[in-house]
């Protein structure tokens, strides 16, 4: 195994669940240039060997996403400080794939199993000096936001990392089975339980979701009793994890009950708004209204409305989309209020949204863009018939309604990883299954 490779892939995630965000994409951004620059000054961009299709596809779809936002700026004279700020955010996912397309996926899992020794190490401290604060052995107990303050590595708001460590849990599980490595099906329990620690149940329910939705596919494309009684397995397993916070639970149960009440929470109205105003009134351009401009992070970064404490660096130039649309509802001087009678701390009254603000901003082209990278993504997952492979794509699907991932590093970083695991490890599946077919062949020759 290259040692350097394993420890390049612990130092991307290390450096991008750092605990300040603008540090740790710069760095990487300028790493991945640097990287590019590389590859250019030594002449090896043509002997990339044989690029998977999918990644070069992603990488074409991004820069689509991000041209089609761009033009839609120029056209609705955005300020030049939501542009950078939403380039700033978005451009980590485009240039991220220049760091991770070398990994082979041995190095990728050894990597990952030192990030989740190193999360796990950060967050048993902080979980024992929130014990000893609180006076009980069971902080959930006692402070039902003690999640929040479970953030491992990135110091404070822990829903990122339950998101990363959802991700980890399904390729170190796939890494166990294809080695039989017992260890690591070890480092795919730490892995959710860590996610759990954090108390994203909205996180941990789409986990859940995703994991059915990928073994239901999988069982409808090749059904046979052995993969029945994994899902049975694997479901029992974490069912039971899941008593541990039965206060979450019931108010993650909550949310769905309103939401079968037909009481839309903010996050839904938004994006039913969105689709009404460009399909309905015209309010708002099929062409969408440029980026940083409606509903993204750097949206509400530069509205002056969202920050607790605005940075002198990043300029308040709130725009009209944001202005009319979405701060009157959402913005730092209502949090202690309820919102469409939800929490408004909760993150289903929070604007963000992915394919909301991909929609908006960039226009009916982006997320035509969007929805056809993810078709690819599942038809990649259906073929190499792997259900944890589905069931990661499908967790990708889902976790996009919960926030605009793909603007965070954290993110970014173990998405692009874990998809080049998944590919590497089915492409070396295939090949193994190819070599065999060919020596019975021969065998019966």
């Amino acid at each position: 195994m290259n040692r350097k490779s394993f420890i390049t892939c612990f130092l991307l995630l290390a450096i991008s669940h750092s605990p300040s965000r603008y540090i740790s994409q710069f760095v990487i951004l300028v790493w991945a240039l640097h990287e590019f620059y590389i590859l250019v000054e030594e002449k090896k961009l043509r002997e990339i060997d044989n690029p998977n299709k999918l990644i070069v596809s992603l990488f074409f779809s991004i820069l689509c996403i991000i041209i089609c936002t761009l033009f839609s700026s120029v056209f609705n004279f955005v300020s030049g400080n939501n542009v950078f700020w939403y380039l700033f955010n978005i451009l980590p996912f485009f240039v991220v794939w220049i760091l991770v397309y070398q990994f082979k996926y041995d190095q990728i899992a050894y990597g990952i199993k030192w990030f989740v020794v190193f999360e796990t190490v950060i967050l048993a401290i902080q979980y024992i000096y929130q014990a000893i604060k609180c006076g009980n052995i069971n902080i959930y107990a006692e402070n039902f936001g003690a999640g929040d303050l479970m953030a491992g590595s990135l110091g404070s708001f822990s829903t990122p990392l339950a998101v990363s460590m959802c991700m980890l849990t399904l390729i170190c599980l796939r890494y166990a089975l294809h080695k039989r490595n017992l260890s690591y099906l070890y480092f795919s329990f730490v892995s959710f339980f860590c996610a759990l620690l954090t108390g994203a149940m909205s996180i941990i329910f789409v986990f859940f979701a995703a994991c059915l939705s990928g073994f239901v596919i999988f069982l409808l494309i090749d059904f046979n009793m052995d993969s029945l009684k994994k899902f049975f397995y694997i479901s029992i397993v974490m069912s039971v994890v899941l008593i541990m916070q039965p206060d979450n639970v019931s108010y993650a149960f909550g949310l769905l009950e309103k939401s079968a009440e037909f009481e839309l929470p903010f996050k839904a109205y938004l994006l039913k708004t969105t689709i009404t105003n460009m399909f309905v009134t015209g309010d708002i351009s099929l062409f969408g209204v440029g980026g940083g401009n409606y509903s993204s992070r750097a949206a509400l970064i530069v509205s002056g409305e969202y920050l607790g404490s605005q940075p002198d660096f990043i300029p308040a130039t709130p725009s009209y989309y944001t202005s009319y649309y979405i701060t009157p509802f959402f913005n730092k001087y209502y949090y202690e209020t309820d919102l469409f009678g939800f929490d408004v701390g909760s993150m289903v009254s929070e604007p963000f949204l992915q394919y909301t603000s991909i929609l908006a901003e960039g226009g009916i082209l982006a997320i035509l863009v969007l929805f056809a990278l993810i078709l690819k993504m599942l038809f990649e997952a259906i073929k190499f018939k792997d259900p944890i492979m589905l069931g990661f794509v499908s967790f990708f699907i889902g976790v996009l309604f919960t926030n605009a991932w793909l603007e965070y590093i954290e993110f970014v970083a173990v998405f692009s990883l874990g998809l080049v695991f998944f590919l590497n490890i089915n492409d070396k599946v295939k090949d193994d299954l190819f070599f065999e077919e060919g020596i019975r062949q021969a065998d019966a020759i």
